[in-house]
């Protein structure tokens, strides 16, 4: 048991104020109709009963103490789903999974997806905006998961590559185009042959870098050769 006294007396200014509230607390204290007062503000037997005057006392239960830590940081998770069908460890999962739950929407409303706004008037073409939008949610989610697989996750690893630095890097695959000039030749006679240029268009694929293909191979997307 720890003692602290204050000496409202000694201060300037403290006498009167303390002094009522020393009184009052001595009044519920040594009075029989508020024996109860004193268990609690943590009394000792010692100290019940008296009337105190200026005389704060602290107890610590050790046992209470003890139970709070035990309890801190804790919370419960009370599911109306039978053990035989879904384990402690799977509800614990399904409760940390709310995050993605919410990460979710906020890709859909305003990230990659951006379900809004809606440039459609009818409803069956709002539902199926927003169908296409859950579709497309779905993939998200499964190239997250297969990158994840490859390349680990940001908590692992902040270098781990994720959806947007793996869209962003095969958004650099593109279709080379070029216009190639082509001269045609009539006539079998070299000194009255007649030259006549065309402009046509070669298309070519581009060669994935080596970050690019461990992206696809991670993917599991297979790169055409040819067009």
């Amino acid at each position: 048991m720890a003692e602290r006294r204050a000496d409202e007396a000694d201060r300037p200014g403290a006498a009167g104020h303390g002094d009522l509230l020393s009184g009052d607390v001595g009044r519920l204290v040594g009075g029989q109709e508020h024996s109860g007062v004193a268990d609690f503000l943590g009394l000792s037997p010692a100290l019940q009963g008296q009337h105190l005057l200026g005389l704060v006392v602290e107890t610590v239960d050790p046992q209470a103490e003890q139970r709070a830590l035990e309890l801190a940081g804790c919370y419960v998770i009370v599911s109306d789903v039978s053990k035989d069908q879904l384990a402690a460890q799977a509800v614990h999962d399904s409760y940390v999974a709310l995050q993605k739950v919410e990460r979710d929407f906020r890709t859909m409303k305003t990230g990659l997806l951006q379900v809004r706004p809606v440039f459609v008037r009818k409803d069956s073409r709002t539902r199926g905006h927003v169908l296409c939008c859950m579709l497309a949610l779905k993939l998200h989610r499964e190239l997250e998961r297969r990158l994840a697989t490859a390349f680990g996750t940001t908590d692992e690893d902040p270098h781990a590559v994720t959806v947007a630095d793996a869209l962003a890097a095969l958004n650099r695959l593109c279709l080379l185009v070029y216009e190639v000039e082509v001269i045609h030749k009539s006539g079998t006679d070299k000194d009255a042959q007649q030259e006549k240029k065309d402009k046509t268009t070669v298309m070519r694929l581009p060669k994935p870098s080596e970050h690019q293909r461990r992206i696809l191979d991670a993917l599991r997307v297979s790169f055409p050769m040819k067009l």
